[in-house]
């Protein structure tokens, strides 16, 4: 969890973003300003319970007037005051065990006998040096993005049913009670409540779980009308928002990042008519502030997308977007790919090749650009002879380019100053380099050749492939 909203301007957030993980992944708040204006935080975490929810409420409050909040209800299922103890850790310790807010949480919803390893979280993770990793030193990325967690991988799902309106199950008496404690303290401040349940692709065939969660979301819906709360369950919408199942999730509960923007983008059409547009006139003195962080945004969420997508749309989608930030090579092994079709061919064209690769055979092809820069893009005229690509960049980077069709030498090598980072394997092989750096950025293979298209992100496929 990040409370990053702690370091923002006083009163300047005009809506919280609140629930579990499927909030964290589908709406991104930065972006809510860019295209509407509207000032935004999500303080969704993994495994938020209704009742976590209703004290970073009271904590966010100690900060901001929000006009709006949107609670996503998915834990409205769960049973219990937290739903384990490791992500009731993510709230406590992002405000601090000895914090007012945490001391409140703990002394609440955490049984007597458990409270000494949240007041002393040494306690807790006085093993965890074992298992430290580089990201344990990292700040938290969510800060740069106000909340909200970007995801560039693809998982094709199918199957997806929908629990019917009418069906319902009981909301649990915690989750219940504390949605009304949430409402009472909403309407005590005169702030907007939305109830929200995210857009999921699980599985409902035989699956009895799962069908028992959409009843109660159900009654989720039942229960804000009678309580006069706003109430939207995505699940039956995904028609609307225009959702393909088979693009836009990174799992069956969490969205990629082209999902998110497609849901965040109705988020802004539906507040819009609920808060201030604070771009409108351009007087808000604070503009030049959160125009820095949608920068900042923007940058963290391409890079993020570039280094974790597997979908070739997307990540050709997401590389276009910073074509003018990086060194882009591209090198072709063994055959362009009967599989690259005209709609890879125009996503090609968007990052600035000029070259058409359709049904283009076992032909040599290199691609480079450097910052938006064409400075190479050739497809060799016969098939199976190979092409090089030798240039000095900026006067000290090297680079080296190989492409060879199967019977021309079949290889891909994409050397920068004298490393190889391509992995050599048949198709597109990509790789991104941030010359101010000095570091690669991604360095991805997809097989343009293969049925599914093919994402590889080391040497070894069989290592991809398990």
């Amino acid at each position: 969890m990040t409370i990053g909203y702690r370091d923002l301007p006083k009163d300047t957030v005009d809506v919280l973003l609140l629930g579990n993980s499927t909030m964290m992944n589908d709406v991104y708040p930065l972006e809510l300003w860019n295209d509407y204006g509207i000032t935004a935080y999500n303080a969704a975490c993994v495994n938020q319970s209704i009742a976590s929810s209703y004290y970073i409420i009271q904590d966010f409050l100690e900060y901001h007037s929000p006009k709006v909040i949107v609670l996503d209800c998915q834990a409205a299922k769960n049973g219990g005051k937290y739903i384990s103890e490791n992500t009731l850790h993510y709230v406590t310790d992002a405000y601090g065990a000895n914090s007012k807010i945490s001391r409140r949480i703990i002394q609440d919803l955490v049984e007597p006998s458990k409270r000494i390893g949240f007041y002393f979280p040494l306690f807790a993770y006085h093993n965890q040096w074992q298992s430290l990793s580089n990201n344990n030193f990292h700040p938290n990325d969510r800060d740069i993005s106000f909340g909200g967690k970007v995801n560039g991988r693809t998982k094709e799902l199918d199957d997806i049913t929908s629990v019917a309106q009418e069906r319902t199950k009981d909301i649990p008496e915690i989750p219940k009670e504390y949605l009304e404690k949430i409402i009472a303290l909403a309407n005590e401040h005169n702030i907007k409540l939305v109830f929200t349940i995210a857009p999921t692709a699980r599985s409902l065939k035989d699956n009895e779980k799962a069908n028992n969660y959409y009843m109660v979301y159900n009654e989720v819906g039942k229960f804000a009308e009678a309580n006069g709360v706003d109430y939207i369950n995505f699940n039956y919408m995904k028609e609307e928002l225009g959702i393909d199942e088979q693009t836009d999730y990174a799992d069956s509960l969490h969205m990629n990042f082209n999902g998110a923007e497609k849901l965040t983008s109705y988020f802004g059409k539906m507040l819009a008519g609920m808060v201030e547009n604070h771009k409108e006139d351009g007087t808000w003195e604070y503009t030049d502030l959160y125009n820095s962080k949608y920068a900042d945004f923007q940058y963290y969420k391409n890079d993020t997308c570039i280094r974790s997508a597997t979908d070739i749309h997307l990540y050709l989608k997401a590389l276009a977007r910073c074509k003018e930030d990086y060194l882009i090579v591209i090198a072709v092994k063994d055959i362009v790919g009967y599989k690259l079709d005209e709609t890879i061919n125009n996503e090609l064209k968007a990052l600035g090749v000029n070259t058409d690769l359709v049904d283009k055979g076992q032909r040599s092809y290199i691609f480079v650009s450097d910052n938006g820069d064409i400075l190479y893009d050739k497809l060799n005229e016969e098939d199976n002879v190979a092409d090089t690509y030798n240039a000095v960049i900026d006067k000290s980077l090297r680079l080296y380019v190989v492409s060879a069709p199967l019977n021309g030498g079949n290889t891909a090598n994409i050397k920068i100053n004298d490393y190889d980072y391509s992995f050599d394997l048949r198709g597109l092989n990509i790789v991104v380099y941030d010359k101010k750096s000095g570091n690669k950025v991604d360095a991805v293979n997809f097989d343009t050749h293969s049925m599914f298209l093919k994402c590889y992100r080391t040497k070894n496929k069989e290592e991809e492939e398990d």
